[in-house]
């Protein structure tokens, strides 16, 4: 299963009137209105790429002067033909690897408070469901609430990022900064642990919503899908310092296999990696829980990623 097919859009509207909003271009948009629990009051204000962008939180940062960014910025192109074997190179992603490894830009961030719903597969709100937000190494926890919400406060979601050094001081805000809407990671658990998801998700499909006068980008919804347990066999890895028995710390990651081969993941990005025990190590054999449907591949951390399973693996597995 695709990692797309994790989520669905989600209305959360309850239908209960219909504003109107006009702008100074005498422009009008229609915005739904209800309530939540506590009766507060929501306003459906539509996408996000429509938000003024004046009513959020703005932060600016400003690089260090980098004479080798020219040098940076084509190592970047090189290592990318020679990785994806083309000529075609992502002008916009070299621009924004390079201010990573040279930091020549100024730039823009945006911050706003964001909600997602967590639902079941007949769109019930699941409470007390448990969500991680993955952040480089480290998982925060949040719980949803009664109406199947989580929130959180400030979140950076769109970035403007200046096109070349020192646009900014020659040219307009349109045509200095490329937008870039930010991704954030999360992973999902019923409060029984019996259902669950997992994936990326973008706020350029984000819509904004006006909660008792408090401005709040909606992510889409996410419908949680049954978890399962697969038991796999780790004889075939190879290429360790050591046989399994005689590591100390070997970390086992499962990465969900979705048939991109041209985009390079990191296993500890999809699912939580556990360490081995000391008798899995021995019998060279581990369960994978919570996963949910899907086609996947598993590795083994070792001073370097390993990879457990030559084929993908099926969760969950046909009985024989």
């Amino acid at each position: 299963m695709d990692i797309k097919k994790m989520t669905k859009w989600g209305a959360a509207l309850f239908g209960f009137g219909m504003l109107v909003a006009c702008g100074a271009d005498s422009a009008c948009t229609a915005s739904t209105f209800s309530e939540t629990n506590s009766g507060k009051p929501v306003v459906e204000l539509g996408s996000i790429a429509q938000l003024d962008t004046s009513l959020v939180g703005r932060h600016e940062v400003e690089g260090d002067d980098c004479s080798e960014l020219d040098s940076v910025i084509e190592t970047s192109v090189l290592a990318r033909k020679a990785a994806f074997g083309t000529d075609i190179v992502d002008e916009d992603s070299v621009i924004v690897w390079a201010r990573y490894s040279c930091k020549a830009y100024y730039d823009i961030r945006l911050y706003i408070k964001m909600r997602v719903r967590i639902v079941d597969a007949k769109g019930k709100p699941l409470a007390g469901a448990v969500v991680y937000k993955k952040e480089y190494d480290e998982e925060s926890q949040y719980t949803t609430d009664e109406e199947g919400y989580f929130y959180l406060d400030s979140v950076n979601y769109l970035t403007y990022y200046e096109k070349e050094l020192n646009a900014a001081k020659e040219l307009s805000p349109e045509e200095a900064y490329m937008p870039r809407y930010e991704s954030i990671q999360l992973r999902v658990q019923s409060a029984d642990t019996n259902l669950g998801a997992k994936g990326w998700f973008n706020f350029s499909k984000a819509k904004v919503v006006k909660i008792d006068g408090e401005i709040v980008a909606e992510l889409e919804e996410i419908v949680l899908e049954p978890l399962y347990s697969v038991k796999v066999s780790l004889d075939s890895v190879q290429d360790l310092a050591l046989p399994l028995k005689n590591i100390k710390e070997v970390e086992f990651c499962a990465e969900i296999d979705d048939g991109v081969e041209e985009v390079v993941y990191y296993p500890n990005e999809f699912y939580r990696c556990q360490m081995l025990t000391k008798e899995e190590k021995e019998n060279e054999s581990v369960v994978a829980y919570g996963l949910p449907e899907g086609s996947y591949r598993f590795w083994v951390y070792e001073l370097g990623w390993r990879l457990v399973n030559s084929e993908p693996i099926a969760v969950p597995q046909q009985k024989k």
